[in-house]
């Protein structure tokens, strides 16, 4: 119906306290609006009731490549708000921040995605920031459909090692 043809977009790290002000923002009846999230019981209980019904919920773990591509399925716009709970093992930014980012960005090219945008707070304003850059695909989205310029492709050193975006 109706619904099928809005634009699908894709909130990773929705129930975060970034994640909730980008799911807050986005116009209502606009998008399809898919969720993303660790943890959904935490979610349902952190998000009030009209927030949480403002999308379709999945519980997806972002260090999961196929979980991933299965949860981008279909995608027009992805925004990644996804941040890193813990310091250090498999929770830590290395694992979720760094390779979580990867796995959304793979996922949205391979869903064919025309937009995707990464948020992050967790480190601003240090000088070791991972991704600082965009490519033509990875241009912010324009909700209230303005249009906007794509940004040069590079690549840039982060603190994991060489992390490049650029197609």
């Amino acid at each position: 119906g109706e619904a099928s043809t809005r634009p699908l977009l894709v909130i990773a790290g929705a129930s975060g306290r970034t994640g909730r002000q980008v799911l807050e923002a986005v116009p209502a009846g606009r998008f399809r609006v898919r969720a993303l999230a660790g943890d959904l019981a935490r979610a349902r209980r952190d998000l009030g009731r009209s927030s949480y019904a403002r999308a379709e919920w999945l519980e997806v773990d972002v260090r999961d490549p196929e979980a991933v591509r299965s949860a981008l399925a279909g995608a027009t716009y992805v925004i990644s708000a996804i941040g890193a709970r813990g310091f250090e093992g498999e929770a830590s930014p290395q694992f979720v921040d760094f390779q979580g980012n990867v796995n959304l960005v793979d996922a949205a090219r391979a869903a064919g995605a025309s937009r995707f945008v990464m948020i992050s707070s967790a480190s601003a304003g240090l000088s070791t920031a991972v991704v600082a850059c965009s490519t033509p695909m990875l241009r912010p989205p324009t909700l209230t459909g303005t249009q906007t310029a794509a940004r040069t492709p590079c690549s840039r050193p982060s603190r994991y090692g060489q992390a490049s975006i650029a197609s």
